[in-house]
């Protein structure tokens, strides 16, 4: 089995599910070894959840603290399940994320085996933070934070859902400058119409696959293909300015 990075990243929290007209859905766990503050998390959760219900994608989380010598938490999921790790700047390096990197998430390269499928992405919060000190007015450096996560953790769960290549606009587009920057705080930094149709085809066979719903052997389609070798590369990588300390 052969992998790439694609890259731009117990505290137990009620699950919450986005109201979709469709029965696809993502389990999104969390591990946040960051210490992001839980408003600015929750707003961000917020924001991939609004990204996806604009995908007819339904979105439920269950946060986690890591807590050394205590079990994971659990809790039994109703789709695929996809893991966030949120992580501090001195954990980074063991992920392999290049300098410029936002996050990273782990997805298979191509070749003609069956699909493989992807679940761990990792974001560097500091980086995140930093860009929204650089950039925000002071009041408002929360919110720019939590709008930037909210939209780097949903970039990264698209490359899990199957979207291998970055675009040239929109929210799987990089690298960001601020115009993307103030997309994704007015909530208009989104999937393209061909982005969603593929998340859609990928996640019915997923959730097929996985046996998570009846919705039909007809969205059994051809698989990706795997490759024959392995690399770690940056992604979601910013054009704004290098942070200065305010």
């Amino acid at each position: 089995m052969h992998w790439i990075a694609a890259c731009l990243i117990v505290w137990a929290q009620l699950a919450v599910a986005a109201g979709v007209g469709s029965d696809l859905r993502i389990n999104v766990r969390l591990v946040d070894y960051a210490d992001v503050p839980k408003a600015t998390l929750m707003k961000a959760e917020r924001q991939v959840t609004g990204i996806f219900h604009d995908a007819d994608v339904a979105t439920e989380w269950l946060n986690c603290k890591p807590i050394s010598g205590q079990p994971p938490c659990v809790w039994i999921p109703t789709g695929p399940v996809l893991l966030i790790q949120v992580l501090p700047e001195e954990m980074i390096r063991h992920v392999g994320l290049g300098r410029l990197a936002l996050a990273c998430s782990i997805v298979p390269v191509e070749s003609s085996s069956e699909e493989e499928f992807s679940t761990d992405a990792y974001v560097c919060f500091p980086r995140v933070s930093a860009m929204a000190i650089s950039n925000a007015p002071y009041r408002e450096r929360n919110d720019w934070t939590s709008a930037i996560l909210g939209s780097v953790m949903a970039h990264e769960l698209g490359h899990l859902l199957g979207i291998r290549a970055h675009q040239m606009f929109g929210l799987m587009y990089t690298p960001w400058s601020l115009q993307e920057v103030n997309l994704a705080r007015q909530g208009r930094l989104l999937f393209t119409s061909e982005e969603k149709r593929k998340i859609q085809a990928h996640l019915h066979r997923r959730m097929i696959a996985a046996g998570y719903s009846s919705l039909g052997t007809d969205a059994a389609l051809v698989n990706p293909k795997a490759g024959n070798q392995e690399t770690r590369d940056g992604d979601l990588k910013s054009r704004l300015p290098t942070p200065t300390t305010r």
